[in-house]
């Protein structure tokens, strides 16, 4: 098992403690689940969903958005759509480093997940409130 560290201040945090009970719960998921030693993940609403129980597919849109919207995540996407119109999308932490002891930081390996790049563009984008699809649209820039 990994241990992360979170914050001691998270849970007196306004900017944490006013967001909706799914928003904290897919925080916390993300924090000590599913970032890599890096602080990044896959950001697909399909893979995010089964975090709270019952659950579908555009709140998990709504929550990642609000996530990323208030500053604790950034939550990108590749510009370019493989040969099947699908895009990969990806979740940065904010703060990841700043908040994780410097012995764990000094010991990682190189992350698989891309870092955020001008080669990528905000999900949000990607993943309108209007169409959530396996394969997200792609909106021109």
């Amino acid at each position: 098992m990994t241990w992360v560290a979170v914050q001691k201040n998270l849970f007196d945090d306004p900017s944490f403690v006013t967001l909706p009970e799914r928003c904290q719960l897919l925080y916390l998921r993300l924090m000590c689940r599913d970032a890599d030693s890096h602080g990044r993940c896959g950001g697909h609403p399909k893979v995010m969903r089964p975090v709270v129980i019952g659950a579908d597919e555009r709140s998990t849109v709504e929550a990642l958005r609000i996530l990323h919207l208030s500053g604790l995540i950034v939550w990108y996407a590749e510009r370019e759509a493989d040969q099947l119109g699908r895009r990969a999308a990806y979740v940065q932490i904010s703060h990841w480093d700043r908040d994780q002891p410097q012995r764990k930081l000094s010991k990682r390996g190189p992350s698989r997940i891309p870092p955020p790049s001008d080669n990528h563009m905000e999900a949000i984008r990607v993943f309108d409130e209007e169409d959530v699809s396996p394969i997200p649209r792609w909106e021109a820039s």
